[in-house]
């Protein structure tokens, strides 16, 4: 197997937490508490960039369909609420 690059960005910020792949979505947080959402693909494709109030300092984990993110004083779940009264 070959390794090559596809793309490079430039993200803004210190990143101490590791990329996680979704599906086909990546998501990375900064150390300010701005996660970056982009596509897989042969082009950067930036879908979201969402901040929390606090830094970002551990990697995401995704379970079940939901993103838990900790920062510095609150682990955050999200999630689509209407999934989670099946």
């Amino acid at each position: 197997m070959t390794q090559r690059r596809v793309w490079t960005h430039k993200l803004q910020g210190e990143f101490s937490a590791s990329p996680v792949l979704a599906g086909d979505t990546i998501f990375i947080p900064n150390e300010d508490g701005l996660t970056y959402v982009f596509k897989t693909g042969r082009s950067y494709e930036q879908i979201a960039a969402n901040h929390l109030h606090d830094g970002g300092f551990a990697t995401p984990a995704i379970c079940a369909g939901r993103i838990y993110l900790r920062t510095l004083h609150f682990l955050y779940c999200l999630g689509n609420a209407k999934e989670g009264a099946r």
